[in-house]
Order: structure tokens, then C-alpha cells, then sequence
């Protein structure tokens, strides 16, 4: 074999091991990305199945939304990075509500009849209305309602996430926000 026939030889050998390379790097950065975001989700849900405080739910939360970017920036696919996102907008909207609720407590805790005049809370109202959650107000307490809102925004959150409900171990229902 010449000299000239080796270099082509090593030249190919070379061009074919960093394509290969670069598809492996590639393809399993999205994966790994994806297991990432995947975690993040089950420490959402290990959090509320225990019942974390706020500022523990919060801290998962804020880890997913990292993941959620990671993913996004390694190029993850489309569709998952919708539903990812999708949970994650209910995700914070139960942030915003819990938030809220902690801090206007004596607002949440009213009974209907010591209600004259008061206003339904601007995060109960509007997260109420983009989930088409009924608000009987002249029922019940806005703790009550707002309790229920969360632990219906937690379960749509994980059934945006793709199914998961599926994939747990635990069929358990979010518990009661601590406060």
C-alpha cells in the first residue's frame, strides 16, 4: 500500500469516527437531557405525594424549569418539550395561587357569610377560569377552593407531563398544601 493510499485511508478512518462520534454525542444528549426533566418531575411529584412545605415545592419546581431549559438548549424534541412546558405553566400557576394564599390568609379563611363585599382573589379567579374550575364562593371558603384548585392544577400538571400516571409507583393523591 503507498504512502499516498494511508493518508486517504487514515483521512476516511478519522472523518468516519468523529461522524460517529458526533451522532453518538448527539443522540444521547437529548436522551440524557430528557432524563433530566424526567427526574425533575418525579421529585415534583415524591415532593407533593409527602407534602412538602411551599418553599420545598417551590425549589422542585424552579429544578424542573432548569431541566425544562437544558432540554430545550441540547435541541430535545418538539413534543416533549410542549408537554414538559405545558406542566410547567401549571406547575407555577399552583406557585402563584399557594403564594397567594400564604400570603392572605385571613382573605382565604373567610366563611362565605363573613364575605360581605370581598372580592374574590385575583389567582383563585383567574387560574379558576382558565382551568374551567366552578368557584361556588357562596359554599365554601376560598382555602377550601383554592386547596381543591391546587391539587387539580398538581394532576393536570401530571397528566401534561405524558401520562405519568402510568409510570408511578404510588397511585397516591397530591396531599393537603402545608403552609
Amino acid at each position: 500500500m503507498g504512502k499516498k493510499a494511508l493518508v486517504v485511508t487514515v483521512v476516511i478512518q478519522f472523518v468516519v469516527i468523529c461522524a460517529l462520534g458526533f451522532l453518538l454525542v448527539r443522540g444521547t444528549r437529548p436522551s440524557a437531557e430528557r432524563e433530566r426533566v424526567e427526574t425533575a418531575l418525579a421529585d415534583i411529584r415524591g415532593a407533593l405525594s409527602v407534602g412538602a412545605n411551599y418553599t420545598q415545592f417551590q425549589e422542585k419546581v424552579q429544578a424542573f424549569a432548569a431541566a425544562i431549559e437544558s432540554f430545550r438548549s441540547k435541541g430535545g424534541a418538539a413534543s416533549d418539550l410542549g408537554r414538559f412546558e405545558s406542566a410547567q405553566k401549571l406547575y407555577k400557576d399552583s406557585l402563584e395561587l399557594w403564594n397567594h394564599e400564604l400570603m392572605y390568609p385571613r382573605l382565604y379563611e373567610l366563611s362565605p357569610e363573613d364575605r360581605n363585599f370581598v372580592i374574590v382573589p385575583t389567582p383563585l379567579e383567574r387560574i379558576a377560569k382558565e382551568q374551567g374550575f366552578d368557584l361556588p364562593v357562596n359554599e365554601f371558603s376560598y382555602k377550601v377552593l383554592a386547596d381543591e384548585l391546587l391539587r387539580q392544577l398538581w394532576t393536570r400538571a401530571d397528566q401534561a407531563a405524558g401520562g405519568v400516571n402510568n409510570q408511578r409507583e404510588s397511585t397516591s393523591e397530591p396531599t393537603q398544601p402545608k403552609k
